[in-house]
């Protein structure tokens, strides 16, 4: 892998957790519902079981997993939506997949997740089951 690939997989995955230090600590989980937690979670979990797995230079999702991490943007508290789209990228290691593959992949969807859902609170979005 080039050398400027390297540094970008690694600033995505330093700024992931970044992110997951400042914004998992500030998610009230009590108030988090868990089955809409737990649908999206397992929802992302068989898209990334399924869908054919991208490369560094595409998107870490195919457009159904976008609209369920939208879902979960939607529906959960950011720190909710960051973990249950980045945390089922993780799912990507059954597949046997590049670590590299699925430690940026997650990183970017957690990134993608944590930063719609603040962006989603900041102009005060409605949260339709909360």
């Amino acid at each position: 892998m080039p050398l400027r690939a390297r540094y970008l997989c690694a600033a995505v995955v330093g700024a992931a957790a970044i992110t997951a230090a400042l914004i998992l600590p500030r998610t009230h989980w009590s108030a988090v519902r868990s089955t809409p937690f737990i649908i999206l979670l397992l929802l992302q979990v068989l898209l990334v079981l399924t869908i054919r797995l991208p490369t560094l230079r595409e998107s870490p999702a195919g457009p159904a997993m976008v609209s369920v991490l939208l879902a979960s943007i939607v529906l959960l508290p950011p720190g909710a939506a960051a973990l249950a789209g980045g945390g089922a990228c993780l799912f990507m290691v059954l597949r046997r997949a590049d670590p590299l593959r699925v430690v940026y992949s997650c990183s970017v969807a957690f990134l993608s997740a944590a930063a719609g859902g603040e962006v989603y609170v900041a102009v005060h979005g409605c949260r339709a089951l909360t």
